[in-house]
């Protein structure tokens, strides 16, 4: 928010335009506002920031879903979205890209 872009959803639009595919922004949303995770250097307190932080927002009947991040540091936020869209569909297939991974 603070940068005025989303840098994942500028991601998803490339993959999207690649493979002709439709990206669907309205399926989660953030319900609490959380610090951002760079702010932790301690996995257990990160997965305590994002616990919770999203709902589904509508329902949705898909086999396959392909996430998108920028930066994938503990893992803790794409982890509570695949809980919170599998929560809806635990047959759900769910891809994962990311630009790097913080080590």
């Amino acid at each position: 928010m603070k940068r005025g872009f989303n840098q994942s959803l500028e991601l998803a639009k490339i993959i999207s335009k690649i493979y002709s595919k439709e990206i669907r922004s309205d399926i989660l949303y953030r319900r609490k506002l959380t610090k951002p995770q760079s702010y932790y250097s301690n996995y257990a307190i990160r997965k305590k920031n994002i616990e919770n932080a999203f709902m589904l927002k509508k329902h949705f009947n898909y086999k396959n879903i392909l996430i998108t991040d920028d930066i994938i540091t503990s893992g803790s936020t794409i982890n509570e979205i695949a809980n919170t869209l599998q929560s809806e569909n635990s047959l759900l297939n769910l891809y994962i890209f990311t630009l790097a991974f913080a080590i």
